[in-house]
């Protein structure tokens, strides 16, 4: 299976934002992709860089809503899976969304339901962490938990931050097998073999060893 990752430059007309997101989707299904991610906040400024304001606050869409209607109606065409990370009104995630990435019980519960692949729509700036960071930390958790990750990054240069791109997939033994430029739109493509997924080390070993009997009360304490 092909998937992609859409890192495009945002504007302040989200109009204009979806349009172009538009193309880049037709552009990777074109390539073959079945699935395509967008990063965090697909198509909007990255409104968290400022304090929120009610004229801000405004601007948040209903799910579903025009945006998610337009990418579901090309989704439908194309027969792909979009997602997307929008500046929604009372949503819910099934997704690891940037900050999601950092709870490795998270990440945990996402295989132990049986995610094959996890997709991160991230808003990293440049500078904001360590380099390599934001790599480690997903190979650690592709490697510990049997699936892929992929990073889906913002990018271009906003009223306070400079987000960096390089967006990157990494594969169950947790080698980075992708990676986009940074500073720049791309469309990452890779092709996924999920017969990797049960022939990783964390389904063979680390998943069937586990003794969640032992610290089960340890994981629900709450400080």
């Amino acid at each position: 299976m092909k998937i992609a990752l859409i890192q495009q430059k945002c504007t302040n007309n989200r109009e204009l934002n979806r349009h172009k997101g538009l193309e880049a989707v037709r552009k990777a299904a074109d390539q073959g992709a079945k699935v395509i991610c967008f990063a965090e906040l697909s198509f909007d400024p990255f409104y968290p860089q400022i304090i929120a304001t009610s004229d801000k606050l405004k601007l948040a869409e209903p799910i579903p809503g025009p945006t998610t209607e337009m990418f579901s109606g090309l989704a439908q065409d194309l027969d792909i899976v979009i997602i997307l990370n929008l500046f929604e009104r009372d949503g819910e995630h099934t997704v690891a969304i940037c900050y999601d990435r950092h709870y490795p019980e998270y990440m945990r519960a996402l295989a132990l339901n049986g995610a094959e692949i996890v997709f991160v729509p991230q808003a990293g700036a440049v500078g904001e962490w360590p380099r390599g960071l934001y790599e480690a930390e997903l190979q650690v958790a592709a490697f510990q938990n049997g699936f892929f990750t992929a990073l889906c990054n913002r990018v271009g240069e906003e009223s306070k931050l400079t987000f960096s791109g390089g967006s990157f997939i990494c594969n169950p033994d947790g080698k980075v097998i992708v990676r986009a430029d940074e500073g720049k739109d791309q469309i990452l493509l890779s092709d996924v073999d999920l017969n990797k997924v049960k022939e990783s080390f964390a389904k063979q070993l680390f998943i069937p060893d586990r003794r969640p009997e032992l610290y089960a009360d340890w994981l629900s304490k709450i400080k």
